[in-house]
């Protein structure tokens, strides 16, 4: 992965939930809408938007187009045509590029079908973080950041996933960037290794440039459970960054 064009100043990541299948791959399109409350990309767009585009993990310009889009009232969403997944059971990446005084309209006609949902996510990982330095523990190994909750909290995990990523020697326009993420899967493991899909909910995964948030919830009570951001990259690693959670509900004494 690099940055697509030195002419775009900016980015922001787009998860894209494609879970339900059976992990084989295919093409997917796509919708999303662009937050009104977001200044850093209103502020800083042509007033056609022709410089808002979408590239592929693997820094392909996607096939887009912009559905509907009032500039004056921060309306835009776009739609992708035929995204190809490796993997139709995981949260996959789009870039969205923005902020190219120069840019033309680069945008195809198409009808979406059946459109899977893309999600930007404007906050910051907080509370239950897993630094990418502490978080790369052997597979046999008790992870080295544990956490606690209760059977009725539904939380939060941030794995800060930009360390295990590859950079450049040299830069490419301009940028440093060479690995990146391609798509991801949250697993949750009780002590027997098994895994436990009642306790991570995919369809919440939320991606923030060198971070991904897992939603965790229920769990047994006084269980201890293994959590794991499975990561596959663009240079076809397959990473497994992880942390360990306890469902406790008594105040110890």
């Amino acid at each position: 992965m690099s940055w697509y064009d030195s002419n775009w100043k900016e980015r922001v990541p787009v998860s894209i939930d494609i879970t339900g299948g059976g992990g084989t791959s295919g093409t997917y399109d796509v919708e999303l809408t662009v937050p009104k409350d977001w200044d850093r990309f209103w502020d800083n767009i042509r007033s056609d938007a022709f410089d808002a585009i979408l590239v592929s993990a693997d820094n392909q310009l996607l096939t887009f187009k912009r559905s509907s889009f009032t500039y004056s009232t921060r309306v835009l969403s776009l739609a992708i045509d035929n995204l190809a997944v490796d993997n139709n059971d995981a949260i996959h990446l789009v870039w969205l590029y923005f902020n190219n005084s120069s840019a033309t309209d680069l945008t195809s006609s198409f009808t979406p079908s059946t459109p899977k949902q893309g999600l930007i996510f404007l906050g910051t990982p907080n509370g239950r973080i897993v630094s990418g330095e502490r978080s790369n523990a052997s597979p046999t190994s008790a992870p080295q950041t544990t956490f606690q909750k209760t059977t009725d909290e539904k939380v939060y995990i941030w794995f800060q996933i930009s360390p295990s990523f590859s950079g450049r020697v040299n830069p490419y326009n301009k940028k440093m960037f060479l690995e990146g993420l391609r798509y991801i899967q949250g697993e949750v493991f009780g002590v027997s290794g098994s895994s436990s899909t009642l306790v991570c909910d995919e369809t919440k995964t939320k991606f923030i440039e060198g971070w991904v948030g897992l939603f965790v919830h229920t769990g047994t009570v006084d269980t201890n459970y293994t959590v794991a951001c499975k990561i596959f990259t663009t240079l076809d690693q397959v990473l497994s960054l992880r942390c360990g959670l306890e469902v406790r509900n008594k105040i110890p004494v």
